[in-house]
């Protein structure tokens, strides 16, 4: 294979020639590039003579676009430059001490003050200089957001258990989650601490859309189907369609509502559930992996409380 000194290459003519191909034009690749079309027109001219191979196909009333030859050169080129302006990030990054995160994804409805703060409090006597930062989405946006790495760590109830059995996925219990009921304060069960869910079969319920089939299956621990009186979009909206003595929605110990802590709140007692961690296999970030095991050494710090 013929040798070919690389150096003469500059990362102007990379440039030149990528933009080129995304524009497929010179004149708009021009404008791009703040310079002449009859610069840039000698540049590649130059770069194809260095190289001995021709690029672009171009001519009067020609398209102007890439050879099989240039096209393999300019995605390879591309990635270099990518590869380079990474560095340049990465560095700065170093050079001005940008300290180490960690991000964790959290539904809207999980109480942070509850589940996390207290955990990240724990891992920072010892890890000072790691930031950790919290994510509140929607369930499909924190998986996307996973999915992407851009949320290392995912906090996740129970009723997200499908979603979180992928291959890819390690899954790990964290702490119980508890299970209750919010009622009108005109309900008979208004003065009541804990009830059986068969208890409930009476009750009408309020939920969230996407959760009728997590109401579903904690209703068949009492054998019934519940009866719902009114879907909101999200959970917040729970609270605030609390209209009638005999309406009730679910909750749970980590539950963040709206009007939750004005309404009588109930136990439910032969129902849990659980909070899982949820990381991705083979991920060898030391300090995503340290953040978890410090999580389920330190879970007693906010276990349930009753």
């Amino acid at each position: 294979m013929k040798y070919f000194d690389v150096g003469n290459i500059s990362v102007a003519q990379m440039i030149t020639c990528i933009k080129i191909a995304q524009y497929g034009s010179f004149s708009k690749a021009a404008d791009a590039l703040h310079t002449s079309q009859s610069c840039l027109s000698k540049r590649v001219s130059d770069i194809e003579m260095q190289m001995g191979i021709i690029i672009f196909i171009r001519g009067k009333n020609i398209e102007i676009r890439p050879t099989k030859a240039g096209a393999l050169l300019i995605s390879r080129w591309k990635r270099i430059v990518d590869d380079l302006q990474n560095a340049y990030i990465d560095a700065h990054e170093l050079q001005t001490c940008k300290k180490d995160n960690i991000v964790l994804g959290l539904t809207h409805t999980t109480d942070e003050r509850k589940l996390l703060i207290p955990l990240i409090h724990r891992f920072n006597e010892s890890n000072a200089d790691i930031e950790v930062r919290i994510e509140h989405n929607a369930i499909d946006h924190l998986l996307e957001s996973f999915e992407r790495h851009d949320i290392d760590i995912l906090f996740l109830p129970k009723c997200y258990y499908e979603e979180m059995c992928r291959p890819e996925y390690e899954v790990t219990p964290l702490v119980d989650n508890p299970l209750g009921i919010c009622v009108s304060p005109l309900s008979d069960l208004a003065g009541v601490k804990e009830i059986a869910m068969k208890e409930l079969q009476s009750k009408r319920f309020i939920v969230p859309r996407v959760l009728v089939p997590a109401l579903t299956m904690i209703c068949r621990a009492g054998d019934f189907t519940p009866d719902i009186s009114y879907f909101t979009n999200d959970s917040w909206g729970q609270g605030a369609n609390l209209i009638h003595p005999d309406e009730v929605f679910i909750k749970s110990y980590y539950y963040r509502g709206s009007y939750t802590d004005d309404l009588p709140n109930i136990r439910i007692k032969d129902v849990n559930s659980t909070i899982y961690i949820v990381t991705h296999k083979g991920n060898d970030n030391e300090f995503i992996a340290g953040f978890k095991k410090s999580c389920i050494k330190n879970k007693a710090a906010v276990s349930p409380v009753y």
